[in-house]
């Protein structure tokens, strides 16, 4: 359940939900790629992914995973 945008930006929307499971918060942030970009290049997310995954401090919302999804039509 999302309770409310947190954040707008040129390619991101931050957005924060709980989990209808455990009803802890999580923000959630979707990346849109430009329609027509067919040859997006996904090593970008993956080296975002590692690089959050790797940051560990108090100041700094914790990451927990990405995942992709095609547009629904």
């Amino acid at each position: 359940m999302c309770i409310f945008h947190e954040g707008l930006g040129g390619f991101a929307v931050v957005t924060k939900c709980n989990n209808n499971l455990d009803k802890a918060p999580y923000t959630i942030k979707k990346v849109s790629i430009l329609e027509g970009v067919e040859d997006f290049d996904f090593k970008y997310c993956i080296r975002e992914d590692k690089f959050l995954a790797s940051l560990d401090h108090p100041n700094i919302i914790r990451y927990y995973s990405f995942w992709v999804e095609k547009k629904m039509k």
